[in-house]
């Protein structure tokens, strides 16, 4: 082990849950990165009962840049908090332990802060990698970004509908010193998460909206890359998926990898005769799609939903709904539903 008394560039915090399967990859990953800066792994047990202390003790003792510690309050903010109470880093880089990193990830965020000496926070890419390490044979990768995928576009400042996630972020230590360390009430905490439709409720979102209440900004760092583990939904799953990544896609901004489609003017002809057009394709790739699982046939009906989704916004009005939209709602969603219940809930 390092002498704890002498200070490091960058210090990385790593909580870990029962999941001495995935660890060794992702501290394999880390260990290997591509970097001049002085580092510190910092990985913290947070109560596993599995054997994620030995995996741990194991890599201390063959690596004298990994720190053990063990932090028996469940959640992972509490983790993440036990990691920065040991950090010696000025600069402190937080991922899991259910994902890899890319060789150059710890780099890209030095020099990001290093070319700006006014940001204090900033986040960068996370691909999805399925779990079983191949996709299903029906499964095109054009849908990835609609399962999990975080991807902006360049080196900027994010914008408010735009949000980075925990796995992959940076901060300079003096951000918490300023508005203070990651809420322990929030986040996952044991078999505890945090509901879907209540975003606030994730330490990592709490924490960004906390530094934009102060006047900061939160920026993207498109060359730190992660590869994070995940489930794949069968195919209804991944068509309902597009059809809300469309739609988020319309407000946000589309994602460098997701589909193209233009902008039209609003409650226009121009604009309503593409979504119905797309929406009859969607119900009738949907269709098929229950009859021929295939991988051409699924991204077909991916990319008519996820433009069912974009021209959808599109359409509606872009602040509070009116009686137009509710009735353009009402039409639409029947269509939609109907072309979700096609989709087949598992491929074959």
């Amino acid at each position: 082990m390092s002498d704890p008394s002498t200070p490091v560039d960058v210090t990385v915090v790593i909580p870990t849950r029962n999941r001495a399967h995935w660890l060794p990859d992702c501290l394999a990953s880390l260990a290997s990165q591509a970097t001049s800066a002085s580092v510190e792994f910092v990985v913290v047990d947070n109560a596993s009962a599995d054997t994620t202390p030995d995996v741990v003790a194991e890599w201390a003792s063959r690596d004298p840049r990994v720190r053990a510690v063990r932090e028996e309050k469940l959640g992972r903010s509490a983790a993440l908090n036990a990691g920065m109470a040991l950090a010696r880093g000025p600069l402190l880089l937080f991922t899991d332990d259910d994902v890899t990193a890319d060789a150059g990830w710890i780099d890209s965020f030095v020099r990001l802060f290093q070319r700006h000496p006014e940001v204090e926070l900033a986040g960068g890419a996370i691909f999805p990698v399925p779990k079983g390490l191949s996709w299903p044979s029906w499964f095109s990768e054009r849908a990835v970004v609609a399962i999990g995928a975080i991807e902006y576009g360049g080196e900027r400042p994010l914008t408010e509908f735009e949000n980075l996630w925990g796995a992959n972020m940076a901060a300079r230590r003096e951000l918490f010193d300023r508005i203070g360390t990651w809420d322990e009430e929030l986040g996952v905490r044991g078999e505890d998460h945090p509901r879907n439709d209540r975003p606030e409720g994730n330490e990592d979102t709490e924490l960004q909206m906390r530094q934009l209440a102060t006047g900061g900004a939160v920026w993207y760092c498109p060359g730190a890359i992660i590869r994070h583990r995940a489930d794949v939904p069968g195919p209804r799953g991944c068509v309902t998926k597009g059809f809300a990544n469309g739609r988020n896609s319309f407000r946000r901004g589309p994602k460098p990898s997701a589909p193209s489609e233009p902008r039209r003017r609003p409650r226009s002809f121009a604009t309503a005769l593409p979504l119905i057009g797309g929406m009859l394709r969607m119900v009738f790739w949907c269709g098929i799609l229950r009859l021929v699982t295939t991988k051409s046939v699924f991204e077909r009906a991916w990319l008519a939903a996820w433009a069912s989704g974009w021209r959808l916004e599109n359409l509606l009005s872009p602040g509070e709904r009116d009686r137009t939209d509710l009735r353009i709602l009402r039409i639409a969603w029947p269509i939609w539903e109907l072309a979700r219940r096609l989709a087949p809930p598992r491929g074959r």
